[in-house]
């Protein structure tokens, strides 16, 4: 079942077209069963090795057959297939007979596998560190992607969108060297492929990325690598005003001072540095609030300070641990650097307070007094 659920993740993206059905290929000779599941653009290959199987076959298992499989709670589970195609799937008490499809059906990608591959291991945290920056819609293609470059010294994992770019890190993390952009759809699927603890196997072939964790293998087509890096971005940034806060100590006073806006007001946090501190404010319609972080500052910004959206600087703070630098330029651009890698942030306008629109007033109905009714002299 763990199988079969860990090839379904390649279907739940809405970014890339779904096919229906994985296929399943039972060889009773190698006591393999390899399971594929696919959309445009990558594909997931699962192997499960000394199954009892009584005679080789492939079919297609329907997408029903996929739910009641997320559903099931059982380890192990019991196919069998007629001469008409029909697939008898079985587990504990339960019994369920599906109609299938031809296996001949099914878009079986060509998997090219690597001449030479890099030992990756962290590559789950690498990976998590850059990813969430990345564009998940819209029609900015370019921007809806990690790129990875693996070395034996630094490896990094960048990603970006139009209001930030992230830059995440890991030392010693590979041995060898290999580079490639990678769909942030076809990146979430790789998430739920990889653990922290094991050891990973990447490479490129034919323009497709090819990862293999134990019996599992991944392979996703690559984007072109265009666009500015990240390093590109801080050599031209001069930082004006510099401060070292804990990363989890910014986060909470972020929140804190974000505290008065509610659903529907304009999520904006001023952030000012102070001989003392890092001062941060919010504003709604009628309400305020505000945190300070005890800290040295090299140069106090002026009193007006700078303004970001608070959501963009809490999703890097709450992946980070231990101290953060904050640094920001004449034009309130942020740069945060930490041990995990270096977060880019650009500024906006100030906030935006609405003022309600006021409700009509219910205006209560005049009572209608019964009128008597007077007889007519005869």
């Amino acid at each position: 079942c763990e199988a079969l659920k860990t090839v379904m993740n390649v279907g739940k993206s809405s970014l890339l077209t779904r096919i229906s059905g994985i296929y399943l290929y039972a060889d009773a000779s190698k006591r393999i069963l390899e399971l594929i599941g696919t959309d445009a653009i990558t594909s997931v290959v699962k192997r499960i090795r000394d199954a009892d199987i009584s005679m080789s076959g492939e079919v297609i298992l329907p997408p029903v057959a996929l739910e009641i499989l997320r559903r099931t709670k059982a380890e192990s589970i019991s196919l069998e297939t007629d001469e008409n195609g029909a697939l008898s799937l079985s587990f504990g008490s339960a019994r369920y007979l599906l109609v299938t499809k031809p296996a001949n059906e099914f878009p079986k990608s060509e998997l090219v596998f690597p001449t030479a591959y890099v030992s990756v291991s962290g590559l789950l945290s690498l990976l998590k560190h850059a990813a969430f920056a990345a564009e998940t819609k819209g029609d900015k293609r370019e921007l809806q992607g990690v790129t990875l470059r693996l070395t034996p010294g630094i490896s990094t994992a960048e990603a970006m969108n139009q209001k930030r770019m992230a830059s995440a890190v890991n030392r010693n993390a590979a041995d060898g060297e290999t580079a490639m952009k990678l769909h942030i759809s076809a990146v979430n699927i790789l998430f739920s492929l990889l653990s922290a603890d094991k050891t990973v196997y990447a490479g490129t072939a034919d323009q497709r990325a090819v990862f293999v964790c134990g019996d599992t293998v991944f392979s996703t087509v690559m984007m072109n690598r265009t666009g500015p890096d990240m390093s590109s971005f801080v050599k031209r940034l001069v930082p004006e005003y510099c401060a070292v806060a804990g990363a989890k100590e910014l986060l909470s006073a972020i929140q804190t001072a974000a505290v008065c806006q509610l659903p529907g007001d304009d999520k904006c946090v001023n952030i000012c540095f102070t001989p003392m501190g890092i001062r941060l404010s919010c504003a709604a319609y009628k309400r305020a609030s505000s945190a300070f972080v005890a800290t040295l500052c090299d140069s106090p910004t002026p009193d007006v300070g700078f303004n970001y959206d608070p959501r963009i600087i809490e999703d890097f703070l709450s992946l980070t641990t231990g101290n953060v630098s904050v640094k920001l330029d004449k034009k309130g651009f942020m740069l945060l650097e930490s041990a995990d890698g270096v977060y880019l942030v650009t500024p906006r306008p100030p906030v935006k307070i609405a003022v309600p629109k006021a409700k009509p007033e219910k205006t209560e109905k005049a009572e209608k007094k019964p009128t008597k009714k007077t007889k007519k002299a005869a």
